[in-house]
């Protein structure tokens, strides 16, 4: 991501290479970070739409990047739930 010019801040970058499995910790930490953004108010009000796109050659990334699509999809399905109910 960085040679895109992409800033990561330095504790994610850490958690994502020291991990077993550096793919799954960065769905989990998009995942975290989808949730964060859903947890405002502000949410509610703005158009929120997701987008994923693999740029890479590597076959378990590109794979990886349905992974994130549907793990983020499953967390807006959730949040809309939630505010369904309440």
């Amino acid at each position: 991501m960085k040679w895109l010019g992409v800033r990561i801040p330095l504790e994610t970058e850490t958690a994502i290479l020291t991990a077993a499995n550096p793919i799954s910790r960065s769905i989990e930490i998009c995942r975290d970070n989808l949730r964060q953004i859903l947890d405002h108010d502000y949410a509610r009000e703005i158009p929120l739409g997701i987008n994923v796109e693999s740029v890479s050659i590597n076959r378990d990334e590109i794979d990886a990047s349905v992974d994130l699509f549907r793990a983020l999809e499953g967390v807006l399905r959730e949040s809309l739930a939630q505010r369904a109910r309440s």
